[in-house]
């Protein structure tokens, strides 16, 4: 049989949620990245547009290849 405990308080969390690959959290409208060149760049947009969703910022971003590169901009 399995012991049960009481009165135990639940720690608070260490951090919030796992570190982000991009700085969509940081980012002002106007502001850009460049990613690598073998980075598929469209899942770069994609990928900001699912962190907008999940956490409720009505962000928008889009990207274009320049040189070879990949920017990513925050546009609203």
């Amino acid at each position: 049989m399995i012991k049960l405990d009481k009165g135990i308080k639940i720690p608070q969390a260490q951090g919030k949620g796992r570190k982000l690959k991009y700085p969509f959290d940081s980012m002002q409208v106007g502001d850009s990245f460049e990613v690598p060149a073998e980075t598929s760049g469209q899942g770069v947009v994609s990928a900001g547009k699912s962190w907008a969703l999940r956490n409720k910022k009505n962000y928008q971003f889009m990207g274009r290849t320049i040189n070879g590169r990949f920017r990513v901009w925050r546009t609203k």
